[in-house]
């Protein structure tokens, strides 16, 4: 489920997004600066704060001017606590559905006017091709990012990477954007669409974990592209796992660095194009958490991050960037030494309170 956020606060956009991430399933958002002109892009519905898209107050032509905005799609309406000109006054076209919910808003108010939002038409019903399905959950800018410069960056400031031959051999084919099959043995393969952001595979995971962490026979493995077709053909006609590509990669490339990260030898700004599937990510703390949400709304170099984070493991903070990186969802570009830093957002960078947790400390910040 693809959420677009029209309006908010760059604060609210990614406390929300990381709020949805964690706390509803293969939901996903993308925030949407306005400007004049905008026609927004494809997404299941949108939420929209009326106040930061100049529509504060309704009117006749503020509801024409948000209908016209959202091109017959569905969206929650966020409006300011004394506002209720906006109440039941917002009408849909067709299965177009509008919502309205008065800020400040908890946690539970926003699951609940989302669930209503979805249950009342809001979004549309999933096909039943479990390709297409996996597809779905995938950001569409996975699909459009060149990843090959990242990927040799990636390269050039971990090079023990090469050692690990089965995440070697995945990161090549996935720098060329197009479908593969990695025949692992006879009755068992990879198959992994770089463009759609899905994969599938027939390897129970004692395998996969056994090739990733010793992977000696992958260097006699064959790889050969597909065509689309052929790709869905694999999938449908067989009884693999299918998954999300990102979460496949970090979970394989986590497998293969195994308690030891390598050296960063260079340095290097990240910027990540969608928050990370903590949700299906075992072991993922705070940490990982705080970085991503850091990442997702500005490029971040790796001296940075250990300059605002001073007390955790600087691996730690060099494993999240290569993870990332390694998944597809974050852009990496070496930087030259010394070169200034862009600073972290400072309410970002507050550490989290052990008794509330980040998430629960960040919306009580927000909500």
């Amino acid at each position: 489920m693809k959420i677009s956020l029209v309006g908010l606060p760059a604060r609210e956009a990614a406390a929300l997004t990381i709020f949805i991430h964690v706390g509803m399933k293969d939901w996903r958002c993308e925030p949407v600066v306005l400007r004049s002109g905008l026609v927004l892009s494809a997404a299941d519905f949108f939420i929209v704060d009326l106040a930061g898209a100049g529509l504060a107050q309704w009117s006749v032509k503020a509801e024409a001017d948000l209908l016209t905005l959202l091109g017959g799609r569905s969206a929650l309406l966020l409006a300011a606590p004394t506002n209720q000109s906006w109440r039941d006054k917002g009408q849909g076209k067709g299965r177009q559905v509008l919502a309205c919910l008065s800020k400040p808003y908890g946690g539970e108010d926003m699951r609940a006017a989302l669930t209503r939002l979805v249950a009342g038409g809001g979004a549309p019903a999933r096909r039943s091709s479990p390709a297409v399905a996996v597809a779905a959950t995938v950001p569409k800018e996975l699909a459009v990012v060149p990843l090959f410069a990242s990927l040799q960056a990636l390269r050039t400031i971990f090079p023990e990477l090469q050692k690990h031959l089965l995440l070697a051999r995945l990161l090549d084919l996935l720098a060329t954007d197009k479908p593969y099959e990695l025949r692992l043995s006879l009755h068992h393969a990879i198959v992994m669409h770089p463009a759609q952001g899905w994969v599938a595979y027939s390897a129970v995971p004692e395998m996969l974990a056994r090739l990733a962490q010793h992977g000696g026979a992958v260097s006699t493995m064959s790889a050969r592209e597909l065509s689309d077709q052929e790709a869905l053909q694999r999938v449908t006609r067989s009884a693999a796992v299918r998954a999300s590509l990102d979460t496949f990669l970090w979970l394989i490339a986590d497998l293969s660095l195994g308690r030891q990260t390598p050296p960063a030898l260079r340095d290097a700004e990240l910027k990540l194009h969608s928050m990370p599937g903590f949700t299906r990510i075992p072991g993922a703390g705070n940490l990982y958490l705080q970085l991503a949400a850091i990442c997702v709304r500005l490029p971040q170099t790796l001296s940075g991050l250990r300059a605002v984070f001073p007390h955790h493991d600087p691996a730690e903070i060099a494993r999240f960037m290569l993870l990332s990186t390694a998944s597809g969802l974050g852009q990496l570009r070496l930087v030259e030494a010394g070169a200034r830093a862009k600073p972290a957002p400072r309410a970002a960078l507050q550490p989290a309170r052990a008794s509330v947790g980040f998430f629960r400390s960040m919306l009580q910040k927000l909500f």
